[in-house]
């Protein structure tokens, strides 16, 4: 019994942990790039040029408050940003991840519709919405999935993965990942997102292949936000072709992960 206790305060005090961790990050990217916008906003007078520049020059003075982080706190988490892995991986994560999303339309959404929204979080993308669209690409499509990547798959999971099996570090960083959304909707998909990012992660060390998915996760996102009838039928909530397309790219991204598996023995 007490050895229970015991890994169920570790598994807590780790969760704790990595939820800080990320939510720190978030916070210190978004102030870098406030106090960025607003030196370059006196200089630059094109909304793009001044959005552009200022999250890349964010994102350059983030990368070096990392460095120095991983350099003093976290010398054995080595982050290899710019590995990909082999293609076979490349499409299994491409029909998991689109597989997961044609049926969450049709199922998941269903349910989720019903349970309460944050309303600081609601209030939060309200005001981004509502800002300039290349903010909101830039910030929603572009540097969020970066810092997010770097933050739960890169750190947290790396360091989660040397403590705990394989499952259940790849159930705590989707954990981290779920609460940092800080809204029971937003989290419970972001939960089982970064379980399948976190499974890739785990087997191709590449957080490359993750910042990519995140991005095309969050733009899909984004052009059902604001092009809604793209991406739902009018007036119709559930879409059997649709379902069907998505249980099929599942079944074909789990063969192909089935090949993987075999070819790593």
């Amino acid at each position: 019994m007490k050895r229970i206790v015991i890994n169920i305060l570790s598994y807590l005090k780790t969760l704790l942990w990595g939820v800080l961790l990320a939510l720190a990050m978030q916070i210190l990217y978004g102030f870098l790039e406030g106090i960025i916008n607003y030196l370059l906003s006196s200089l630059i007078k094109g909304e793009f040029i001044l959005i552009f520049l200022g999250q890349l020059t964010a994102m350059l003075i983030f990368g070096l408050i990392l460095l120095l982080i991983l350099n003093k706190f976290y010398k054995d988490i080595q982050l290899e940003l710019f590995c990909m892995p082999n293609i076979k991986w490349v499409i299994f994560s491409l029909l998991i991840l689109t597989g997961y999303l044609l049926v969450k339309n049709n199922s998941l959404d269903l349910i989720l519709c019903f349970l309460p929204e944050n309303p600081l979080f609601t209030k939060a993308m309200d005001k981004i919405s509502h800002s300039d669209l290349s903010q909101f690409i830039f910030s929603v499509c572009i540097s969020g999935p970066i810092v997010e990547e770097i933050a739960v798959r890169g750190i947290v999971l790396n360091r989660l993965l040397k403590k705990f099996n394989d499952a259940g570090a790849i159930i705590l960083s989707a954990l981290v990942f779920g609460i940092v959304h800080l809204d029971v909707q937003q989290g419970i998909n972001a939960f089982i997102v970064g379980c399948i990012l976190g499974y890739v992660y785990r087997h191709t060390r590449s957080i490359l292949l993750c910042i990519i998915l995140h991005i095309l996760l969050n733009s899909y996102i984004t052009l059902s936000y604001f092009y809604p009838h793209y991406i739902y039928q009018l007036n119709e909530w559930f879409d059997m072709r649709e379902l069907i397309i998505g249980a099929a790219f599942l079944t074909f991204g789990l063969a192909i992960n089935k090949t993987l598996q075999t070819e790593s023995f």
